[in-house]
C-alpha cells in the first residue's frame, strides 16, 4: 500500500520541485533587470552575467514588458562596447515586444539607443524614423529628462543628411526641453535648501 501511495506522490513533488525553480529562476531574472535598471539610471555600465540571468528566463517567460526589457539591456551592453551588430540584433528583438501600454519610457529609450546605433552606421533614414519615434514615446510621458538627448541625437542625424533646417529646429527643441528641465532643477534645489522637503 505504502508504494502506491509513494508512486502516486512523486508527480506532486516533481511539480512543486519544478514549480520552486522557476519560482527562484523568475525572482533571479527579475532581480538582474532591476540591477540593469539602476546601473543605467546611475551611468553604470552593466556586465554580461548580470544581463544573461534574466534573458534566460525572459527568452520562454514573462510579460512582454520584461522581455522588452531584457532585450534592451542586452542591446545597451553590447553597444557600451560598441557592438553595433549585436546591440542592433537586441534592440530589434525587444521591438517585438512592444505594445501600446508598455511602459512609453523604456520603448522612447529603445528608439533612441536603435537610432544612435543607425547613426553610427550612417544608416540616416533609419537613424531619423527611430529618432522621431523616440520624441513620440517620450512626448507621452511625465518624464522629459530624456527629451534633449532624443532632439540633439535626430539633430546630428539630419545634419549627417545635410538637412540644416530640421537640424536647426530640433536643436532649438533641445534647447527649450534642456531650459524648462533646468527651471524644474533650480525650483526644486532652491525649495530643499530653504527648509522644504527634496
Amino acid at each position: 500500500m505504502r508504494h502506491y501511495i509513494i508512486a502516486a506522490l512523486i508527480p506532486l513533488f516533481l511539480a512543486i520541485t519544478v514549480s520552486a525553480r522557476h519560482a527562484g529562476r523568475s525572482s533571479m531574472a527579475e532581480s538582474a533587470l532591476r540591477k540593469c535598471e539602476a546601473a543605467e539610471t546611475n551611468s553604470v555600465n552593466i556586465s554580461d552575467t548580470t544581463i544573461y540571468e534574466a534573458l534566460g528566463y525572459y527568452r520562454n517567460h514573462g510579460s512582454p514588458s520584461l522581455r522588452l526589457k531584457a532585450f534592451y539591456y542586452r542591446g545597451r551592453i553590447a553597444w557600451n562596447r560598441k557592438d553595433a551588430g549585436t546591440a542592433l540584433e537586441n534592440f530589434i528583438l525587444a521591438e517585438h515586444y512592444i505594445r501600446k501600454r508598455n511602459n512609453p519610457l523604456i520603448a522612447g529609450k529603445l528608439y533612441l539607443a536603435k537610432s544612435d546605433v543607425y547613426r553610427y552606421l550612417y544608416e540616416t533614414d533609419d537613424a531619423i524614423n527611430d529618432g522621431i519615434r523616440a520624441i513620440e514615446y517620450f512626448r507621452v510621458t511625465d518624464d522629459m529628462s530624456c527629451m534633449p538627448e532624443a532632439c540633439l541625437s535626430l539633430s546630428s542625424a539630419y545634419l549627417m543628411e545635410e538637412k540644416p533646417d530640421s537640424a536647426q529646429m530640433f536643436l532649438s527643441q533641445c534647447k527649450s526641453y534642456w531650459g524648462s528641465m533646468s527651471d524644474t532643477l533650480s525650483g526644486r534645489t532652491s525649495g530643499w535648501i530653504s527648509g522644504d522637503s527634496p
